[in-house]
C-alpha cells in the first residue's frame, strides 16, 4: 500500500543498564508489539513498519522501514516503547530520565520506487470507482487522517476548477 522509501537498520537496548531483563523470555511479547505497532503506524502522518530480525538477550535488532526520511529515528519508536511498557518487566526497566530505549543506528538505505506510478497507467474507470469508495468511506475520527482527506478534497476542487470541470453557476 505504501512505498517505503527509507529502511533503517537499528539496534535497541534497554536504557537502563543494569537490568537483569532477558529479552529473548519476551521474544514473543516484542513480536506482539511489533505486529500493534505496525497496524497503528498505518494511521499516522508518516507511515512505518518494523520488521524484526532479531532478539538477543539485551538487544533487538530490527529494520525501521519508513515513507519518508526520519530526522529523529528514536522518536519515530515512541508508540513502540508504550506499546512493550504495558508489561510490567519493562516497566522496571525505564531509566531515572524516563527512557526505556537506546537506539543504535546502524544503517540507512534510501528505497527507489520500484514500480512508478503515471497517471497514463490509471484506468478512468478505476480512478473514478476509487474516489468513490474514497469519499463514501465513513468519516475517521482519528484527526491525521481526517485532515489528509480534507487536503485531498481541498487538492480535487481545485483541480475541477482549474480545468473548468466545475463552475459556481
Amino acid at each position: 500500500m505504501f512505498h517505503y522509501a527509507y529502511t533503517y537498520k537499528l539496534e535497541l537496548k534497554l536504557a537502563r543498564i543494569h537490568t537483569h531483563l532477558n529479552l529473548i523470555t519476551k521474544s514473543t511479547y516484542i513480536e506482539q508489539c511489533v505486529n500493534e505497532y505496525n497496524k497503528t503506524s498505518l494511521q499516522m502522518y508518516t507511515p512505518k513498519r518494523i520488521t524484526l530480525i532479531q532478539i538477543t538477550q539485551d538487544s533487538i535488532f530490527l529494520n525501521l522501514e519508513s515513507t519518508t526520511e526520519l530526522t529523529a529515528v528514536g522518536k519515530s519508536l515512541r508508540t513502540f516503547s508504550i506499546l512493550l511498557l504495558r508489561d510490567d518487566d519493562f516497566s522496571c526497566a525505564v531509566s531515572s530520565n524516563g527512557q526505556l530505549l537506546r537506539v543504535i543506528q546502524l544503517s540507512c538505505e534510501e528505497n527507489p520506487a520500484s514500480t512508478c506510478i503515471s497517471t497514463a497507467n490509471i484506468d478512468d474507470l478505476t480512478f473514478l470507482k476509487a474516489l468513490l469508495d474514497y469519499v463514501y468511506q465513513p468519516r475517521d475520527l482519528n484527526t491525521t487522517i481526517y485532515k489528509r482527506k480534507k487536503a485531498a478534497f481541498e487538492q480535487m476542487k481545485q483541480l475541477a476548477l482549474d480545468a473548468d470541470f466545475y463552475s459556481n453557476s
